[in-house]
């Protein structure tokens, strides 16, 4: 299942998936705004399933 993520409202940044090579079983959604970039919706959460974090990008993007 394919999932849309939103564009930051404050950077025109994306977030995007992330897996720690010590441990593949943990998905991490994250967006680090590029170098020089100041953003202040720097994020990271732990979530079980894309589409978990997709809801949780997508609703602090409505909320901002």
């Amino acid at each position: 299942m394919s999932v849309t993520l939103k564009l930051c409202p404050f950077c025109g940044g994306t977030a995007e998936f992330v897996r720690k090579p010590k441990n593949v079983e943990e998905l991490l959604i994250v967006h680090w705004p590029a170098k020089g970039v100041v953003c202040p919706a720097r994020y990271e959460q732990y979530c079980e399933s894309e589409e978990q974090g997709a809801a949780w990008w997508n609703q602090r993007y409505e909320e901002a």
